[in-house]
C-alpha cells in the first residue's frame, strides 16, 4: 500500500489542490459545477470525491453541464480539504499521521496536498497560519 491508494496528490506549484477552484469540473463565472449541474450553487471552497486537476473550467464548457451526480453521491463538503487542514496532518514532519499508522513507508505530504483520507481538525483552530499558509476551518456544511 502506498499514498496512490487513497489518492494523494500534492500541491501543484504551491496552490490548492482538492478544491472546486482548482477543479476541472469548476465553472467560477457561473458558480457551477459541471458535474453537479446549474441548479447546485458552488464556490471556489467548496470540495468533493470527484475532483479533477486542471482547472477551473473554460467557460466555453458549458454545454457539458449536466446532472451526472448529487451533492451527497458525490460528498460536496464546504470545507478546504488540503492536508494542512486535516486531523491528520503533523505540521512539525510535513506528514500524514494517517500514512503513518498504516505503515506507508513515504508519509511525507505537502501542506497544499489532499487525499480522500481527509478529516477535519477538531475545532478550536479556526484561523491561523501553518507554514505559512492560511488554513480555512468553517464547520462542515454537508449537502
Amino acid at each position: 500500500m502506498d499514498k496512490s491508494t487513497f489518492l494523494y496528490t500534492p500541491g501543484k506549484d504551491g496552490k490548492d489542490t482538492g478544491n472546486c477552484r482548482s477543479c476541472k469540473m469548476f465553472l467560477k463565472q457561473h458558480g457551477i459545477c459541471s458535474l453537479h449541474g446549474p441548479k447546485v450553487k458552488i464556490n471556489g471552497g467548496m470540495s468533493c470525491g470527484l475532483w479533477v486537476t486542471g482547472g477551473p473550467a473554460v467557460e466555453s464548457e458549458m454545454e457539458h453541464v449536466s446532472v451526472a451526480v448529487t451533492p451527497k453521491e458525490s460528498g460536496l463538503i464546504e470545507a478546504e480539504v488540503r492536508c494542512v487542514n486535516c486531523e491528520y496532518y503533523k505540521d512539525s514532519k510535513k506528514e500524514c499521521l494517517l500514512f503513518e499508522i498504516l505503515g506507508i513507508e513515504d508519509h511525507t505530504v505537502e501542506a497544499n496536498g489532499c487525499c480522500n483520507a481527509w478529516h477535519a481538525e477538531k475545532e478550536g483552530k479556526k484561523e491561523e497560519k501553518k507554514e505559512g499558509i492560511k488554513r480555512t476551518l468553517r464547520p462542515l456544511k454537508k449537502f
